[in-house]
């Protein structure tokens, strides 16, 4: 096995020497007249600006030139918009230099019940500097419990000795009665760095004061990895998680608006919008697909054994299936004729049809809508996209999630909803503020990429910010692209303590008049699925979880999820793509922990 050469060990009185010597006036002038540039390039909304002055300070390094960075982003709160906040938090987690990544650590410790303290350590996950090690570090033995799974999963990437260090000194923190799931992911980071596999803390402490001194095998790439898929990209824990998925069948349903083949009126017609059922038979994950027709008859038979329900989002309007309405139709279109106009995805009956129309409307009745709502309430895990959010989520739940509608009245003077659709565009997403350390967003904005090891370019600075990639620019404002389909309904969040803005856009909410969400998440109902009953009762081994909140490894009702446009529409570039395939993995998983698979 090809091993790297470990770093040169430095004495602690050289660190601290080396931490200690003052900024030269030159240098702090420097620092004073970006941090100038930044402000005013802020006030003034020139991107070019604050792109400038946020590189000069990257380079410039040193805790001096992270200080105005974290003075700005902590006086931002909640306020201002969140382009710029995700700009500055990203910048600041791209110093490389290690002062100033251990000065951001202590930042982090410091304000670690800010919300902004888990952006700035989601910002790390990305940083190629092998100098993270010792921020990482840091956060893993006095961070929050939440702040300390971060770090773990962190430290996988960054295949230093420095980085093992941490993980072992953690796990004798730790031993084998520790935190369960702290401990599982500390011991997946050391099996990635070291490609070994040492069973328990005792045996990986034993074993890393033996072999300390020869060295750590070559990283493996996983940028390199083949497959379109994310599950090509998880790390070993998530990849353990996602094995328990594959061997529990017939726990997903994915409800398929296809109308079945012996339909009277309209045999075989796919209404569906999306496929996520595709997605999920290439991510190799076991489903099963029940036409909405056949759960209408009786949820109950399905929800019975189900873990996850994922809703393709249909055509749910009223609409007409006359054979002679769509042969002219068709017929226009062929000869490039006018359609007439469009409405929720769908053109009128053409006046000059002969015969009479035949209207139908293929939308979950609200008896059905009510029993997902009480399957869920009882532990199940449901997730909509798109239109799903007007047949179900506002139906169930109509003071937590809606669309964005007011009632209004039609010519005739009877009363009518109108909702607020986004036509067909691509906006920026982010994470919302304060989300990052939330299990859904688990690697979902990790970019696969080389590890960082200590005999790379960026332990001591490596390229100038300014040249690097604007993929690896952490000066960008923003990395991930989403995609909405035509008239998209706006996701409204009636109730913002209860709901979770995992996923958002500035773009789209100057569209939509201020909703910015595009995936949101909440909790609802206090039941708990038989499988976790049965975990409660059974006896506690291999310690006992700190996790409280939404990391207890019990969680009471169930949970929905909730994203603009479709599953199958984000598919601009790898990265893009793997966002959402992350978050519903995130969700399965989850919902398969929650219920003892």
């Amino acid at each position: 096995m090809k091993r790297i050469r470990l770093g040169a060990a430095v004495a602690p009185f050289a660190v601290l020497a080396l931490c200690a010597v003052a900024p030269s006036p030159a240098h702090a002038a420097d620092v004073k007249g970006l941090t100038a540039k930044l402000r005013k390039g802020l006030n003034s909304k020139n991107d070019e600006a604050v792109r400038g002055a946020l590189e000069g300070l990257i380079d410039h390094g040193g805790e001096e030139a992270l200080r105005p960075l974290l003075k700005l982003i902590s006086k931002m709160g909640g306020a201002g918009a969140d382009t710029s906040y995700w700009q500055l938090v990203h910048s600041a987690g791209g110093f490389r230099d290690r002062p100033a990544l251990e000065a951001l650590a202590d930042f982090i410790i410091k304000k670690k019940k800010a919300p902004y303290a888990r952006d700035l350590l989601f910002a790390l996950e990305n940083n190629p500097s092998p100098n993270t090690a010792y921020a990482l570090a840091k956060v893993l033995e006095k961070g929050p419990y939440d702040l300390q799974l971060m770090a773990a999963d962190q430290l996988a990437q960054v295949a230093t000795t420095a980085s093992v260090d941490a993980l072992v000194a953690a796990l004798e923190r730790e031993g084998d009665k520790g935190d369960p799931a702290l401990r599982r992911r500390i011991m997946a980071a050391l099996a990635t760095i070291t490609k070994e596999n040492m069973g328990d803390a005792l045996n990986w402490i034993g074993w890393w004061k033996a072999n300390r001194s020869k060295g750590l095998p070559e990283p493996e790439d996983p940028s390199e990895r083949a497959g379109g898929t994310a599950t090509t990209t998880l790390n070993k824990d998530r990849g353990r998680e996602l094995e328990s998925v594959r061997r529990n069948p017939n726990r997903i349903i994915v409800l398929s608006a296809r109308r079945p083949d012996d339909d009277p009126k309209d045999p075989g017609r796919d209404y569906n919008y999306d496929h996520m059922e595709g997605i999920l038979t290439e991510m190799k994950i076991p489903h099963k697909v029940v036409l909405k027709e056949d759960f209408e008859e009786d949820p109950q038979k399905y929800l019975r054994e189900a873990w996850t329900l994922l809703i393709n989002c249909n055509n749910i309007q009223e609409q007409c299936i006359c054979k002679e309405c769509r042969r002219i139709l068709a017929q226009r279109r062929a000869q490039g004729g006018s359609l007439g106009p469009k409405k929720n995805r769908l053109y009128g009956c053409p006046p000059d049809c002969p015969q009479g129309h035949d209207r139908v409307q293929y939308r979950l009745s609200d008896k059905t809508v009510q029993a997902i709502k009480r399957w869920v309430e009882a532990g199940g895990y449901l997730f909509t996209e798109d239109w799903g959010v007007v047949e179900v989520v506002e139906v169930a739940w109509p003071k937590l999630v809606t669309s964005n509608k007011r009632t209004t009245n039609d010519p005739a003077g009877n009363p009518q909803v109108e909702r607020t659709l986004v036509k067909e565009t691509v906006v920026p997403i982010m994470p919302g503020r304060g989300m990052t350390s939330r299990p859904l967003l688990r690697g979902v904005f990790t970019r696969p990429r080389p590890p960082a090891r200590e005999d790379g370019d960026e332990a001591d600075g490596g390229t100038r910010t300014r040249d690097l990639p604007p993929v690896e620019n952490p000066t960008v404002a923003v990395r991930h692209k989403w995609k909405i389909d035509d008239e998209s309904p706006s996701i409204h969040v009636v109730n913002p303590a209860r709901v979770d803005v995992l996923m958002l856009s500035d773009q789209l909410g100057q569209l939509t008049g201020g909703d910015k969400a595009v995936a949101v998440n909440f909790r609802v109902g206090r039941g708990l699925p038989p499988g976790a009953k049965k975990r409660r009762k059974g006896p506690v081994t291999g310690g006992k979880s700190r996790g409280r909140g939404l990391w207890s490894e019990l969680l009471p009702g169930g949970s929905v999820l909730h994203c603009i446009s479709h599953f199958g529409k984000q598919q601009h570039s790898r990265d893009d793509t793997f966002v959402l395939q992350n978050l519903i993995l995130n969700f399965i998983m989850e919902s398969n922990r929650q219920h003892g698979g």
